[in-house]
This record gives C-alpha cells, structure tokens and sequence, in this order.
C-alpha cells in the first residue's frame, strides 16, 4: 500500500465534503489528484455494498489553476490512465471494477476495493455497513 492510499484507508470518507480535505489531494504540477476510500451509504450501491476507491485527477498550470479538459494536450490523457491504473489503485481497486467519468477539468475514477482490502475490511478495519447509518 502506497503512502497516499494509507492515507486514504486510515480516513476513510464518510460524505462528499470529507473527500475535499486537503489530506487527500495532492498538487505535484502539471497534475492536481486526490485519492479517497468512500465508505459512505450514497456510495454504497455500486460496488454490492463495500467501500469504493475515488481518484480525482485535474491537469493545473503553472498557478495552480485547473485546465479544463478541452485545453489538456492528447498526451495527457495517457498519462492521466496510467496514473490512475499503475499509481493510485494500484494494489488497492480492482481492475476489473472501474468506472470512469469525464468532468470539465478532470477524469474521476471509482473502483472496488481488491480481495486484499476486502480482508482488512473483514477484520474490522472500517465500519460495516451497518454501522454507516450513524454518520449520516
């Protein structure tokens, strides 16, 4: 496990305004990205109740300003897939289950979790989904 994802598996988000926090993202120019494990009831649905892996990857300019993707050259989208396929989920999203969405500035990615984060999962290591209800 990467140290951004054992960020993101130690805080796991309950809601959308905890995938904002700064924890999560990260700025390393030309890309903005944030990594996120969502054990949230609203994300629950699309993976047969477990925890879902979200990336969020924006290109940003010299300032810090998102791109919108009608200006990001067609390498970057390349570049973007092997952050989110060979970096961010690496280990940790099943490949297998992945979903894409294209936003104006950025490309966002949930996937399953893998049977190794499944486990942890078992073990205790987040809330069940049963006892996701008393965030919310």
């Amino acid at each position: 496990m990467t140290k951004r994802q054992k960020i993101a598996f130690e805080c796991p988000c309950l809601n959308a305004e905890d995938c904002a926090a700064q924890d999560f993202c990260s700025l390393s120019l030309p890309w903005s990205v944030i990594l996120t494990l969502n054990i949230g009831l609203d994300d629950a649905s699309l993976f047969d109740d477990l925890p879902l892996w979200h990336c969020s990857i924006a290109l940003v300019d010299s300032h810090g300003s998102l791109l919108a993707l009608t200006l990001w050259p067609d390498d970057a989208f390349v570049e973007c897939q092997r952050l989110v396929r060979l970096e961010l989920l690496a280990g940790v999203g099943d490949r297998g289950r992945v979903q894409i969405e294209i936003g104006d500035c950025a490309i966002s990615g949930d996937a399953a979790p893998t049977r190794k984060t499944e486990e942890l999962n078992a073990r205790g290591a987040w809330p069940r989904a049963q006892d996701r209800a008393r965030w919310h």
